[in-house]
């Protein structure tokens, strides 16, 4: 059952890492923003 279907199994594990990427990048901006914000506020 494990490998029964490898090549679903290698893309669904590439898209898990690209959306966590995704998500990183995201959370990063908006820490940027709120950063800068924040800044400006002071």
């Amino acid at each position: 059952m494990e490998n029964s279907n490898p090549p679903f199994k290698k893309k669904s594990k590439n898209l898990f890492l690209g959306g966590r990427n995704l998500i990183s990048t995201l959370n990063t901006k908006f820490i940027d923003n709120v950063t800068v914000f924040s800044v400006r506020m002071q």
